[in-house]
């Protein structure tokens, strides 16, 4: 009885070891949720570093410093032991020197993008007056899932496709809409999901008012 005792003591102590090893501690912040990525990026070597390098992340900076993964993302870090994460939140001081002291070349996302202004009419009382003859053609900027028109209505506003939902900003003012036909209705940018408020700033060209509007 006593072995028996003693081996169950063991089992708690390892699994409660590998826990505090394995995986992020409850209620840390983990980036995209804990979902990520589904193959291995392909990483770069950085010349003249130990640290590699994603050249085409699309809205973060991705990378791997001996056994470790580190993520930027708006200005955020976060880290995991494996590709495929969760990538869990940490201080920017607890980076590794290394990776830190790249190349501004590789710091795309290190700076947080400024706060989203909002001009936004109360949810619903406003219905933006142009309209589009055929369905945009959306390219995918984030791992998240938003997709982008480059050139909608012109350039003259950014238009965004997530999770079925149509945003569009049009000098500083955000709408709402279930299908790219409309019609889309004012919404404030309080309600604007968060994979799309953080999308990279050379997709926001119009979240800020313009002169003479």
């Amino acid at each position: 009885m006593k072995r028996t005792t003693s081996t169950l003591a063991a089992w708690v102590l390892t699994t409660a070891l590998w826990g505090a090893f394995a995986g992020p501690a409850a209620g840390q912040e983990l980036w995209m949720g804990g979902q990520t990525f589904t193959s291995k990026p392909k990483m770069n070597y950085i010349p003249n570093t130990d640290v590699y390098y994603q050249r085409k992340a699309p809205g973060y900076d991705l990378y791997r410093y001996a056994d470790t993964w580190y993520v930027v993302d708006d200005g955020a870090w976060y880290e995991s032991r494996s590709w495929q994460g969760p990538y869990a939140m940490i201080d920017v001081n607890d980076v590794p020197v290394d990776v830190m002291q790249i190349p501004g070349d590789y710091r795309r996302f290190w700076a947080k993008a400024p706060p989203v202004e909002d001009r936004s009419a109360p949810d619903g009382d406003q219905v933006w007056a142009g309209s589009f003859s055929r369905k945009p053609t959306m390219h995918n900027i984030t791992s998240s899932g938003v997709s982008y028109a480059r050139k909608a209505a012109n350039g003259r506003i950014d238009l965004y496709r997530f999770a079925g939902n149509w945003y569009l900003v049009d000098n500083a003012r955000w709408y709402r809409a279930d299908s790219w036909r409309g019609p889309f209705f004012s919404i404030s940018a309080t309600t604007v999901p968060r994979a799309v408020l953080r999308v990279p700033s050379t997709y926001r060209r119009h979240w800020v008012e313009s002169a003479g509007y």
